[in-house]
């Protein structure tokens, strides 16, 4: 990156506050890591605030989709188009804490950002394990890309995608030109993490990280989109009757609640097949034909909630989960067809 870049948001703080000014800020931001601030305080130029504007906000609004029409799988803050429209990206490159929710693998990175061309890259990098911890290494990036001058969800696919590990904890990785509107929120109900600064190397490496730093009003907004399980199955489920076993007690526990003692009633209802699908010219194989799924009846105090689920049927499907009432145990078949059909 060029010294232009690493010094955008040096020269727009001296422009506002002065060259002695500036040194008298970085000093004193030395002892406020950590520190709930407003915009006032300086991140050593990482942003910038360009006036005391008022936060633009879109409460309630859903953001929209990505390049490829799905829903993001994983981010932070991410929900809305909130954003502080005052607050500009200063030059240095900023590694944002990021500890995702489920196990899943990311192919594409977006932040809330325009009011520049760019260009700009994203990372995903290690964590170090340190105390304060930081960005390790870099696990996977983009190309550097241009952006549109309209504040928007942009970004790029990543040349390589990268597997995380749910409560594990990476960084997000932004490369601005310098300039740009900073991807940042200062909505309470907004997810606050720490972040690292470099004057120096890019999304790939060589980078020498200062901070840490944590404010109330730099809620970093990020989101990603990931690639669909490989492993899980299309299956087709039919009724079936016959064996009667002796009810049994199990604990489960998913996103939803936690149970000790739930009832089953050994009685299969429903034996579920994997099965190949053809869909919009395109076929859908069985990854694991050997693996079927036996279903039985269960009495369960966990009621669902309201969720919004995506598939090829619709995308945004509001759903309302009721009561559990059947428990679907893997299961091995001793009478497997080896006829292949052919698509109808």
């Amino acid at each position: 990156m060029s010294i232009w870049k690493r010094s955008f948001g040096w020269m727009a703080l001296m422009g506002v506050f002065g060259v002695g000014m500036l040194f008298l800020q970085v000093d004193a931001m030395a002892e406020e890591t950590f520190s709930p601030t407003l915009s006032s305080k300086i991140d050593r130029g990482i942003t910038f605030s360009r006036s005391e504007q008022m936060p633009v906000r879109a409460e309630g609004i859903v953001a929209d989709d990505g390049v490829s029409g799905e829903e993001p799988c994983e981010g932070n803050n991410y929900l809305n188009n909130d954003y502080l429209d005052n607050v500009s990206m200063g030059g240095p490159m900023v590694g944002i804490s990021f500890v995702p929710t489920s196990s899943v693998t990311i192919d594409r990175i977006e932040v809330f950002t325009g009011e520049s061309t760019g260009p700009i890259a994203l990372a995903i990098w290690s964590d170090d394990g340190g105390s304060p911890s930081k960005p390790l290494a870099n696990l996977g990036n983009t190309n550097y890309v241009p952006i549109n001058q309209t504040n928007a969800w942009q970004g790029a696919d990543l040349l390589n995608p990268v597997t995380v590990q749910a409560g594990l904890k990476y960084w997000v990785v932004f490369d601005p030109n310098g300039g740009e509107q900073s991807p940042v929120t200062d909505n309470p109900a907004g997810v606050q993490q720490t972040y690292w600064g470099s004057y120096i190397g890019d999304v790939t490496g060589g980078a020498s990280w200062f901070g840490p730093f944590s404010f109330q009003d730099r809620r970093w907004k990020f989101r990603m989109f990931c690639l669909p399980p490989l492993s899980l199955d299309h299956f087709k489920c039919y009724p079936v009757k016959g064996f009667q076993g002796e009810p049994i007690v199990v604990g489960l526990r998913d996103q939803f609640g936690a149970e000790k003692e739930v009832p089953v009633s050994v009685i299969p209802v429903a034996l579920c097949n994997p099965v190949i699908k053809w869909h919009g010219g395109k076929e859908y194989p069985v990854n694991n034909p050997q693996q079927h799924l036996v279903c039985y009846q269960i009495k369960s105090s966990i009621t669902g909630k309201e969720v919004v689920v995506s598939n090829q049927f619709g995308k945004q499907q509001k759903l309302t989960v009721g009561r559990s009432n059947l428990l679907c145990v893997p299961s091995s078949k001793t009478v497997v067809s080896d006829i292949q059909p052919k698509q109808p």
